[in-house]
């Protein structure tokens, strides 16, 4: 009597039902990774606003005492401008308003209204210039 062998192994269609079921709860899982991956890029990128803008404060700070120049003051805050700008157009900043941050943007607006005040006109219309975007 001839003996039997059996294979083990998987049908061609139990594999292709696994891939899809495989491939369905990669649908349901992959779009909020990505809703969570876009907000914590977000929050990176506060977090390195919020360290522009105290550099920036200090660099108007080290203007006024007079270690720094007019010129390298507003290359400390023209970057701060432009990566709020940056943050303004993709939302960011509305969906995490963060009160520390406002308090510091506010100093900064307010350090920058003060020197505005203190330079002469040549002085002030590059200020203007440089903070056009804030």
């Amino acid at each position: 009597m001839p003996q039997q062998i059996s294979q083990a192994g998987f049908t061609l269609l139990e594999l292709l039902v696994v891939i899809a079921i495989i491939a369905i709860l990669a649908a349901i899982i992959l779009p909020p990774l990505n809703k969570a991956r876009k907000a914590a890029k977000c929050v990176s990128e506060l977090a390195k606003l919020k360290n522009a803008v105290a550099t920036a404060i200090k660099a108007l700070d080290d203007f006024r005492d007079g270690s720094k120049t007019l010129a390298q003051a507003l290359a400390k805050v023209t970057p701060v401008c432009d990566k709020l700008n940056a943050l303004h157009n993709n939302n960011c900043y509305k969906k995490n308003a963060n009160i520390a941050l406002d308090a510091l943007l506010n100093e900064m607006k307010a350090k920058v209204q003060v020197l505005r005040e203190s330079l002469d006109s040549a002085d002030q219309a590059t200020l203007d210039a440089a903070i056009v975007n804030c």
